[in-house]
């Protein structure tokens, strides 16, 4: 079998018509496709922005947004002395918080009641309190289920207005057990019911600071819990102690933007709309490539049976070309003859080669998205060759005809031509499988790349 020479022109070279049958949009300048769809987002993104400045410069544009316009803290609580009764059997006529008292000893309760409120920023703050005496009757089998009430003034209602960040309340009130026991007696002489009594002197506060989206209005309560007509009694208080709160309301803002001509803002949006359609009539995304992917799954396929190879041993036009890699490797196993790989990483090209007697047989894998896909048909290689009429796909030269006035009538060979020795047959028996079995190597190609 005739070789051509290494003088011949390399036929990787597109021919003109490929050229011609192309389209502007394979002619397109290739970028990079993040920065491709970075640039679109911030044309588009200016676009927007100025339509939208555009529009506000001619008709004024206001929103509402929800926004924090307070912090504050609040902190309150109930102080109390216990008077004891004049008596032969001590000397004390007070007794401190949180202890156990007796009935007989008791003569009266004083409550200080303190509260402080503390905002973020100075505003004018309306606030208000007062404290009540509220004597409450629950059964005595279920403590729980409250039968009667009654409230009892102490300190009316006081309201105060002042501009500042902090509120300071203080009061106090005195509290005589005697008063408050004779009206829970009164309640048996109306019923039998057996019942328990107890009092309750509370401080109601409220705080109204005055914000941008209006009033805000904070409601907390101060409580001292004391039993009524026990032996022996303790005191209980309820004390506000919070963590600082925010407060959110919407918030109207209207956009104003420099006093520029309007015409300057039609003329923003019509250049970035113009970039935009020259970005996309003059540019397209480079695909990722997945040379490298599959040439690892190539590889591992053969692993085993695959030689990769520094240099490039054999031009593919001096080769048979096979048109699949999977019957390449089929035959090999056949032939039971090792695969050369060799891979060129500037084009990027895999080159795989097996050889038998004086006949190599090649298979050329490059990545699909370096090149467009063209049929076969369409390339018209240059002189002097010519795609052999065989099914093998070989590259061979096309002796010129000699110029003859007429043509000239030969006779038909009567016997066949005679088939060349040289081209390889495969063997007939086949001992493998169609479907190729997965190698036993362990051998990781990956580091290779």
């Amino acid at each position: 079998m005739t070789k051509p020479s290494r003088s011949t022109p390399d036929n990787k070279i597109l021919p003109d018509k490929v050229r011609q049958t192309g389209t502007w949009l394979d002619r397109r300048f290739g970028m990079n496709r993040f920065l491709r769809r970075f640039l679109f987002f911030i044309l588009i993104l200016i676009l927007l922005s100025v339509s939208l400045a555009g529009y506000a410069a001619r008709y004024p544009l206001s929103f509402s947004i929800p926004s924090p316009v307070l912090t504050f803290e609040r902190s309150g609580d109930v102080q109390y002395i216990v008077q004891l009764k004049s008596n032969e059997f001590t000397d004390e006529r007070i007794a401190g918080m949180d202890q156990v008292y007796l009935h007989d000893f008791t003569h009266a309760i004083r409550a200080d009641f303190s509260y402080a409120y503390q905002g973020s920023h100075s505003a004018i703050v309306d606030y208000n309190y007062k404290i009540d005496a509220i004597i409450n009757v629950y059964d005595l089998e279920d403590p729980g289920t409250l039968l009667l009430s009654r409230t009892i003034n102490l300190v009316p209602q006081t309201v105060r207005r002042l501009e500042s960040d902090r509120v300071l309340i203080a009061d106090s009130v005195m509290i005589n057990l005697e008063e408050y026991e004779s009206l829970a007696k009164d309640f048996f002489s109306v019923s039998d019911q057996e019942a328990l009594f107890d009092l309750d002197v509370t401080m109601d506060i409220e705080i109204k600071p005055y914000l941008t989206g209006g009033w805000h209005v904070i409601q907390d309560q101060l409580a001292l819990n004391i039993p009524l007509v026990q032996e022996k009694f303790e005191l209980t208080r309820t004390s506000t102690q919070s963590q600082p709160s925010r407060v959110f309301q919407p918030v109207v803002y209207q956009l104003v933007l420099a006093q520029i001509p309007w015409l300057v803002y039609p003329i923003m949006a019509g250049i970035a709309l113009l970039l935009i359609i020259l970005l996309s009539l003059t540019t397209r995304s480079i695909r990722k490539g997945k040379f490298w992917p599959k040439l690892r799954k190539m590889l591992k396929m053969a692993s085993g049976q695959v030689m990769v190879i520094g240099d490039k041993a054999w031009e593919p036009e001096w080769c048979i070309t096979v048109t699949e890699f999977k019957s390449l490797l089929k035959t090999a196993r056949k032939l039971k003859h090792p695969i050369f790989c060799y891979v060129d990483r500037q084009e990027p090209a895999a080159y795989f080669y097996i050889y038998y007697g004086e006949n190599n047989y090649c298979y050329t894998f490059t990545d699909p998205n370096s090149l467009p896909a063209t049929a076969d048909a369409d390339l018209d290689l240059p002189a002097p060759f010519e795609r052999a009429a065989n099914p093998l796909n070989v590259f061979e030269p096309v002796e010129p005809e000699p110029a003859t006035e007429e043509p000239v009538d030969q006779p038909a060979p009567q016997n066949p031509p005679p088939v060349d020795e040289r081209i390889p047959l495969l063997p007939e028996t086949d001992d493998l499988d169609d479907i190729l079995p997965p190698s036993d190597d362990n051998g990781d190609i990956r580091n290779l790349f």
